[in-house]
C-alpha cells in the first residue's frame, strides 16, 4: 500500500465510521440515556472508548502553518 493509498484511507475512516465504531455509538448513546435520563451533564464522548482522530490537514493548511512559524524568526 502506498503512502497516498494509507492517507486516502485514513480520510475516508475519519468520515465515515467502520460497523464497530457506530455500534460503539450507539452504546454510548444508551448509557448517556441512562445515566441521570438526560440530566446528566456527561457527554456523549465520556462514553466512547476510541477517541475519534483528528482529520488530516490539507496541504494548503500545512503550508500555512508552516509559513506561520517561521513568521516571527
Amino acid at each position: 500500500m502506498s503512502l497516498r493509498e494509507l492517507y486516502e484511507w485514513y480520510e475516508y475512516y475519519s468520515e465515515e465510521p467502520f460497523f464497530a465504531d457506530r455500534l460503539e455509538m450507539q452504546l454510548a448513546t444508551v448509557c448517556l440515556q441512562i445515566s441521570g435520563f438526560g440530566k446528566s451533564k456527561a457527554k456523549h464522548e465520556d462514553f466512547m472508548i476510541c477517541k475519534r482522530p483528528k482529520p488530516i490537514l490539507t496541504q494548503e493548511e500545512k503550508n500555512k502553518q508552516l509559513i506561520n512559524a517561521f513568521k516571527g524568526i
